[in-house]
């Protein structure tokens, strides 16, 4: 045998087909093609009942997988209408039951618990598997288990193991009809159930299928092979489509007879879509990403689907797509899939045209290419299993008995595949991956040489080392993150109070001790000879909220006067928000009261003299950014402009739900961020030298926004956005300031 057509749960994701590609590839095939098992279910029943038009709902549970599809027979046609189901669900869950059972049973009698132990557990599995198979005939089994010279025998009636497994058939019930309402279907619909996989013999499974419907079970096709000649008649149908591109026969007739329908034609199975594919947008009217599905779920295969978007902004170099997988409208919430991007000419308007195609094949495999003012880039998506190109042939080579004629050689090859997937593709997190159950497997039916080698690296003391290696290797990377921050805190030349305090916290938060957080900052600070620096002691004056500069009630100072609320705008709810920034600054509630009452009394009286002073001549327009300084000290900033004209005001949160939506954080950088209830920012530049980018200049009002505590410069920001350096202006350098708006 040296092609395989190769079946996987309906419901795998785009990563783990791919995944599954690669076991094939590792034991030596040459993988035509990847099909869901219902339908290859479908496919072992159809074949003879093409003469008869019927809606069947297929019924897949299997040891390890869940999947319910509704496919329509009608003529030669074999359609899928709708799929869906659970890859972590599975005849397993059901022994776990039974060993779970056992478990509690051993312990309640000896006080331990043979489940720690890696052979108790195997030999554990194993009885309750059996146990399992013996309840699906009889009312009653006995379970006998040995471990450290003690026994324990439980009787398990069926009663007590439904009881106990009942949650896991409502999960079962759940998944059906979530399938019927995304078909558009009620059971009424349904002509027959074909009942896949050998926990499709339990009688509770039966008893779900009776009271979900009337439709009778098919009872012709045999579970546990199913799957499997489904899969062969996929390989026949491939061979037969092949001798029809090629137009030279090497099948034999009888056997294309097999394959034809009632109208003379090949057997014609459509496919669909499990997940939904689509690309990353900018919404902006909310301000935020969002994904647009291309190709729909339960969409036909092979699909295509093509969609004209625009640019996000004028002047773009390139056009990025992100593609993803999965339901949501909120990228976090999908599957990443790969980029696509192209070239865009110079100076192209904002909302120029970009082309979107996505193509998917028969194997589910995606193809995506962008157009864009004559340029185009194309790009299959290319999935990563774990393992390097190198890595995968050395495996095949592993598994390969003429390439390795000595035990011994065996022997090393499956430990090395054992570290690899110890350090890439823990079992325990992945019980799902194909390739990982192929290792799995293979190691448990292979040589004496082997099972050796796999219980060297399952042993505790051997586990104990690769975890020691692995932790190693998570501090190392905890460390290198951790001198980037501490890099950036100290690049004007002192380290601050506040930025210290965030490295410890940065540092807590990766798993470094306060005592390895102080070293590595003693030693940066003496290599680099950059010093701690003070900050100046309050200086004391008559006049109401003038402070010294740098201390934290400088820096609220400075948040009141970026809010440019008065008296009258100041609602409750934004008093508090400032109160509570205060609080998280450091400053003391009472203080921070008194001082937005005294900032506010000096913006009263700023306005009651404008007014005085324009009844005796005309006003004079003055910036936003004039001061009335107290010497040494900074004083209350305060607006010129007249006073907008109303707004009607939106709903307004709590103060305890404003604190908990809208919390001070610490971004990356380990840089503070600080909420502001309102601000106005002059967009542009004022100055007659300015570039053409920057005018003309006009004053925008945001509500509810963060900004850095501390600016940061040019060249620390461009080291994550490195197209600002072609938008800033030429006098910039890289030391030039800029605050971080969130």
């Amino acid at each position: 045998i040296t092609d395989a057509v190769i079946t996987v749960p309906a419901y795998f994701n785009d990563a783990e087909r791919t995944a599954t590609i690669t076991a094939g590839q590792l034991a030596g095939f040459n993988v035509l093609q990847i099909i869901n098992e219902p339908t290859a279910a479908a496919l072992a029943y159809g074949l003879d009942k093409l003469n008869e038009d019927q809606t069947v709902f297929v019924f897949d549970l299997g040891g390890g997988t869940f999947d319910v599809t509704i496919m329509r027979i009608q003529g030669q046609h074999i359609n899928m209408i709708a799929t869906n189901g659970d890859h972590r669900l599975g005849g397993k869950d059901w022994d776990d039951t039974i060993v779970n059972h056992m478990a509690e049973e051993f312990d309640r009698q000896h006080g331990e618990n043979p489940l720690l132990d890696l052979q108790s557990y195997q030999d554990l599995h194993t009885r309750a598997l059996s146990a399992k198979i013996q309840l699906s005939s009889r009312m009653q089994t006995a379970v006998v288990h040995h471990h450290n010279g003690k026994s324990v025998k439980l009787e398990i009636t069926r009663n007590e193991f439904e009881r106990r497994s009942q949650h896991l058939v409502e999960k079962c019930k759940t998944i059906c009809e979530m399938v019927m309402q995304e078909a558009n279907m009620t059971w009424d619909d349904i002509d027959k159930i074909l009942l896949v996989g050998g926990m499709s013999r339990m009688p509770m499974v039966r008893s779900l299928v009776s009271q979900l419907t009337k439709a009778p079970v098919i009872d012709d096709v045999n579970p546990d092979e199913a799957v499997a000649k489904g899969a062969s008649i996929q390989a026949i149908l491939s061979l037969l489509e092949e001798e029809k591109v090629s137009g030279e026969q090497v099948l034999p007739t009888d056997t294309r007879d097999q394959f034809v329908g009632r109208e003379g034609g090949l057997i014609q199975v459509t496919d669909i879509t499990s997940h939904t594919l689509g690309v990353v947008l900018w919404d902006e009217v909310h301000l935020e990403e969002y994904v647009f599905p291309m190709i729909r779920k339960m969409t036909a295969i092979p699909a295509r689907a093509r969609n004209s978007f625009g640019t996000a902004m004028s002047n773009m170099q390139r056009a990025v797509v992100r593609v993803v997988e999965g339901e949501s409208t909120l990228p976090g919430e999908c599957t990443p899939l790969g980029i696509c991007d192209v070239e865009l000419p110079a100076f192209l308007p904002k909302g120029s045209p970009v082309e979107l195609t996505y193509e998917y094949n028969a194997n589910q495999v995606l193809e995506v290419s962008v157009e864009a003012s004559g340029n185009r880039a194309k790009v299959s998506i290319e999935r990563n299993t774990g393992l390097a190109p190198n890595e995968v042939a050395q495996a095949a080579l592993c598994l390969d008995a003429q390439q390795n004629p000595t035990n011994e050689l065996i022997e090393e090859h499956c430990r090395e595949l054992l570290r690899w997937w110890q350090k890439k593709l823990p079992l325990k997190n992945q019980p799902s991956n194909p390739v990982a159950q192929l290792l799995r497997a293979g190691l448990d039916e292979s040589s004496r040489y082997l099972t050796e080698a796999r219980v060297e690296l399952l042993d505790p003391e051997r586990r104990k080392k690769v975890d020691a290696v692995l932790a190693a290797e998570e501090e190392q990377q905890a460390i290198a993150e951790f001198n980037k921050v501490l890099a950036f805190s100290i690049a004007d030349g002192g380290l601050r109070p506040e930025e210290e305090k965030a490295l410890q916290r940065f540092g807590a938060e990766h798993g470094l001790s306060e005592e390895k957080v102080l070293e590595f900052i003693e030693a940066k600070l003496k290599e680099t000879g950059t010093t701690r620096i003070v900050p100046e002691p309050e200086v004391k004056v008559e006049t109401a909220v003038a402070v010294a500069p740098g201390d934290t009630k400088s820096e609220f100072l400075r948040v009141l006067q970026l809010s440019g609320l008065d008296g009258e705008s100041m609602t409750d709810d934004q008093r508090d928000a400032l109160i509570n920034i205060a609080e998280n600054s450091g400053l003391d509630p009472g203080d921070a009261e008194d001082m937005v009452d005294e900032y506010l009394e000096e913006i009263d009286r700023k306005q009651i003299a404008d007014i005085t002073k324009a009844k005796a001549k005309p006003p004079t327009p003055v910036g936003r950014n004039g001061t009335s300084a107290v010497k040494g000290s900074p004083k209350v900033k305060v607006v010129e402009e007249p006073v907008p004209a109303a707004t009607p005001k939106r709903a307004v949160l709590s103060p305890q739900q404003e604190r908990k939506r809208y919390p001070n954080y610490s971004n990356s950088l380990g840089g503070q961020m600080f909420l502001i209830p309102s601000g106005e920012f002059i967009m542009g530049n004022p100055f007659p030298d300015a570039p053409p980018n920057e005018t003309p200049h006009f004053r925008v009002t945001v509500t509810r926004f963060y900004i850095s505590r501390f600016p940061i410069t040019n060249a620390h920001y461009e080291a994550f956005d490195p197209l600002h350096k072609s938008k800033r202006a030429p006098a910039t350098g890289d030391r030039h300031p800029v605050v971080y708006v969130s």
